[in-house]
């Protein structure tokens, strides 16, 4: 099993990528984005002369409507097909019960499988969630690329940074923290040909929310460089922001067109301003390559990362959307937030975004910890007075590894292991820590959900496709002839 750790295997392995599914909502969840992460790795283990296979079980159990049963049988049954070498889980906090069940079923069908887990969840909380998952081997910490190729290669987990692994007593350790040894550019693009792309790529409002049209994302950059109490991102970056080059992502840009040709392309970063010379950099090379001309993009930015001249760069780009995490309409609320913006600074930034022609998203978090009724009324009127093409009002989340999260278990409010929930019947946990009653805080949060589906809907209803309206059209006018006849 020895090899090279930076790429070439003296022995050739079978890899077995799974992103697991989000269990205990009425309706299975399913995301149009393609799981980066998972491609990424995928990439990269192939490069290094490995046979690698992706299933999604997030999307797979939406797109077919199989139950858990029979979404656990697809994947017992790629098990056995694959006889994996080495098994990939990754995914987010939502994800741990299924995490926790696809690991036992790996371990009890491939007993011989190295089982090695990732992704955002176990970056948080990496020592007490291979101390749960048991049927696991070892557990990368942030960025995954470097470490599970030399895994791959044979490299003991004991001798790798940012790996987690069990000793001889089986205890867990953690080994200390090391930068990423490789620029990104060095990583090859994402292995989106091993996923079911037709699927991504159909028209879908589950993208960009409020349009229609069909979409993929990409990355240009990872982690982010603020620390918002109700985050985990600034646990699962560890150490800060890296980017890739302009060329890198012009790169990828073109090559996604020339596979899928779709008219949106939208960048998943957590904040694509975080370094305004390089947005400018790959703003005038995205142009002089003449995507601007092929494809509208889409971004996630904060109100302090953006002015006046530097929307008027991405709009002459091809900038059609961007979301603007405003969170809150309370400045007490946003200090609660740690945000590092005020609501007079979220209002500026809205209007700079709509006065450069740009379509804006509003995000906005409902039931933050010590927030009032007042407060929370207060940011949906604002939502409401802004008047966004679209709108993500959504209610409080808690996430290991958090300002919140540490705040909350040390007034023992919440118990540390808060998201060790194993039933993947379960509800997803979300109590009320707002300063509102239980009452009010169901009644406003119902009030949110509704005026963001009315602004969206309205969004949609004005860029529906011409084949859309047509089709409605057409069904009204054969349920008006059935009603005659």
């Amino acid at each position: 099993m020895d090899g090279d750790p930076d790429g070439g295997a003296d022995l050739t392995m079978r890899v077995l990528l799974i992103d697991p599914a989000i269990t205990g909502h009425k309706r299975p969840l399913h995301s149009r984005w393609v799981p980066l992460g998972p491609a990424y790795l995928a990439a990269a283990l192939r490069r290094a002369g490995h046979e690698v296979e992706l299933h999604n079980r997030l999307s797979l159990q939406a797109w077919q409507g199989l139950s858990l049963e029979e979404l656990d049988r697809t994947t017992e049954r790629l098990l056995a097909q694959i006889a994996p070498d080495l098994i990939g889980i990754t995914g987010a906090t939502a994800s741990f019960p299924d995490i926790f069940a696809v690991a036992e079923m790996a371990r009890r069908l491939c007993p011989e499988s190295l089982i090695v887990l990732g992704g955002p969840h176990a970056t948080t909380v990496p020592v007490e969630t291979l101390e749960r998952i048991t049927t696991a081997d070892c557990l990368v910490v942030g960025e995954g690329e470097e470490r599970i190729v030399q895994l791959a290669a044979g490299t003991p987990a004991a001798t790798l940074p940012n790996v987690a692994w069990r000793d001889e007593d089986v205890q867990v350790r953690l080994n200390p923290w090391a930068a990423p040894e490789r620029p990104l550019d060095d990583l090859p693009l994402p292995a989106r040909d091993l996923l079911d792309m037709p699927r991504y790529v159909r028209y879908s409002q589950g993208t960009v929310r409020g349009s229609h049209l069909r979409s993929l994302n990409l990355l240009s950059g990872r982690g982010c460089l603020h620390r918002c109490a109700f985050c985990s991102e600034p646990a699962y970056s560890v150490r800060g922001y890296r980017a890739h080059s302009p060329r890198y992502t012009v790169t990828e840009a073109t090559s996604i067109l020339a596979q899928w040709p779709v008219p949106l392309l939208v960048f998943t970063d957590e904040d694509f301003t975080a370094d305004r010379d390089r947005v400018v950099r790959l703003l005038d090379l995205w142009r002089r390559d003449g995507l601007a001309e092929r494809v509208r993009f889409g971004v996630q930015a904060r109100a302090d990362g953006l002015d006046e001249e530097l929307l008027a760069q991405m709009k002459r780009a091809g900038c059609q959307h961007i979301e603007l995490g405003m969170e809150s309409g309370s400045d007490r609320v946003l200090r609660l937030m740690n945000k590092g913006c005020t609501v007079a600074q979220n209002c500026a930034a809205a209007e700079m975004v709509q006065r450069a022609g740009i379509r804006l998203q509003l995000n906005v978090i409902c039931g933050a910890p010590g927030e009032t009724e007042d407060e929370l009324r207060a940011s949906l009127e604002l939502v409401e007075a802004i008047g966004p093409a679209a709108a993500s009002i959504v209610p409080f989340m808690l996430f290991p590894g958090t300002a919140f999260a540490r705040r909350l278990i040390a007034e023992q409010r919440v118990a540390p292991d808060f998201w060790d929930i194993r039933d993947r019947q379960a509800p997803p946990f979300s109590p009320n820590f707002s300063a509102m009653s239980d009452e009010s805080f169901a009644e406003l949060r119902e009030h949110g959900r509704m005026l963001a589906s009315r602004i969206n809907s309205t969004s949609a209803a004005r860029g529906r496709p011409w084949w859309y309206r047509a089709a409605r059209r057409g069904k009204r006018q054969i349920m008006a002839w059935l009603g005659r006849h």
